[in-house]
């Protein structure tokens, strides 16, 4: 969350006076709006309450498309077994795909249509990373503790005994990571828009329907598209008449009505 947190800032105050190549654009950083899929969904709507503690206005307004927005949900407690790519009993070491320094991306799967479905994903020990915290529950203490390398386990970590198997996290911590506690708690002011297909099997769609409704109870603007029979992700048609196209034009319509 730090990372995106900084990104904002950048867009706000060092974007706007980078010199351009191009002529005749104008980057206004008073008007910046945010888009995330699925884990990055989170990670935009976080900004609606990490923003402001740096002491930065947050996003004029955020499209989350099939994300996490409630962490208190009991599905993060159990198994969960992505389509085509079920637990069979592998063994490995999940720190195998952590390295010492960070990386800024990874391309060893490119597909987008069932990218977890991929052979390769349970092959490659970065890859596996995404299987293992649903095989195993291990999505909260993976995403809100991080992983370390090998080497910085052992220097730092030596008495953990098993990082396959990670304790939940505090109840505390979960609100703290939790778009849904933050609306509860006051915190989160932005305008959103969700777009989620009800036949997720690695988010549920309820969440984005909650947290939507938790924000309506609260007087603050937002709005929803639930797509039918539509997997996690649901937004990859070029086609301008299926649903799944609509529903991301009529999420960018709602951002940009904020900025327009």
């Amino acid at each position: 969350m730090v990372d995106v947190c900084d990104a904002l800032d950048w867009a706000r105050n060092q974007l706007p006076f980078i010199q351009l190549p191009r002529s005749g654009l104008q980057i206004d950083g008073e008007k910046v709006v945010v888009v995330g899929w699925s884990s990055g969904g989170q990670l935009a709507m976080s900004l609606a309450w990490t923003a402001p503690q740096r002491g930065l206005r947050p996003p004029e307004a955020i499209l989350a498309f099939y994300a996490p927005t409630d962490y208190e949900d009991e599905w993060w407690q159990h198994p969960i077994q992505p389509n085509g790519a079920p637990y069979r009993g592998q063994q490995y070491d999940v720190l195998e795909g952590v390295r010492d320094g960070p990386i800024t991306n990874y391309e060893m799967v490119g597909a987008w249509e069932e990218p977890i479905a991929d052979p390769r994903c349970q092959d490659d020990p970065r890859c596996r990373i995404v299987l293992h915290i649903n095989w195993k529950a291990q999505t909260l203490p993976v995403i809100m503790k991080g992983l370390p390398s090998h080497r910085k386990a052992a220097v730092e970590h030596p008495d953990v005994e098993d990082w396959n198997a990670l304790p939940q996290p505090t109840l505390d911590t979960i609100r703290a990571h939790s778009p849904r506690a933050h609306i509860i708690q006051g915190n989160y002011k932005v305008p959103t828009f969700f777009v989620h297909g009800t036949a997720d099997d690695l988010i549920p769609w309820q969440q984005s329907q909650g947290t939507y409704q938790a924000m309506i109870e609260r007087g603050i603007k937002a709005d929803l598209v639930l797509l039918e029979g539509a997997p996690h992700i649901c937004d990859l048609s070029s086609n301008p008449e299926s649903d799944g196209w609509k529903a991301t034009r009529k999420g960018y319509d709602f951002i940009c009505s904020h900025v327009l």
